[in-house]
């Protein structure tokens, strides 16, 4: 049976994931709107030529790099054609 913690880290994240296509992105989700593949925006999040944030969701280790709006719009605004 899980815990009521382990119930709320996943309802946490469960709202979390709703939450952010407002704000913040995932690699996977930025990946897809700007057309680069999600390794390529991981690294780009690595090396800062993306601003983002990593960060570990409620319930799990792994951590996940976060890109917010407006890192998002002016890497957009500013690559290469």
């Amino acid at each position: 049976m899980n815990s009521l913690e382990e119930k709320v880290d996943r309802i946490l994240a469960i709202l979390e994931r709703q939450l952010l296509p407002q704000e913040w992105y995932t690699t996977k989700e930025a990946a897809k709107l700007l057309e680069y593949s999600p390794d390529t925006i991981k690294r780009y999040c690595q090396m800062g030529t993306i601003k983002a944030e990593l960060r570990r969701m409620p319930g799990r280790q792994k951590k996940l790099w976060y890109i917010s709006k407006q890192a998002l719009e002016a890497f957009k605004n500013h690559r290469p054609v």
